[in-house]
């Protein structure tokens, strides 16, 4: 979850089954991975809005010509089980 406090973003997202440009292998430590694919859509982000990111979403943050706060959740999500 991203949630703007001051400074204009965007943010790119595309669906991360749909990426095929790896540009580092994933890091599980810092939970991360970059892709070269360009973003198939476009999210403008002014202060006071969010946006929310699953496992299956990749995103491109921080495109901004000017200084921006931000606050960034990483919340676990447990696996399913059969019940």
């Amino acid at each position: 979850m991203h949630f703007l406090l001051d400074g204009n973003e965007t943010i790119g997202w595309k669906p991360a089954e749909e990426c095929t440009l790896e540009a580092t292998a994933y890091n599980q430590e810092k939970d991360f991975m970059l892709y070269g694919d360009r973003p198939s859509v476009w999210l403008p982000m002014k202060p006071g809005s969010f946006a929310v990111f699953f496992p299956a979403d990749a995103h491109a943050p921080m495109v901004s010509e000017e200084a921006v706060r931000k606050l960034v959740f990483k919340i676990a999500i447990a696996p399913a089980t059969a019940g």
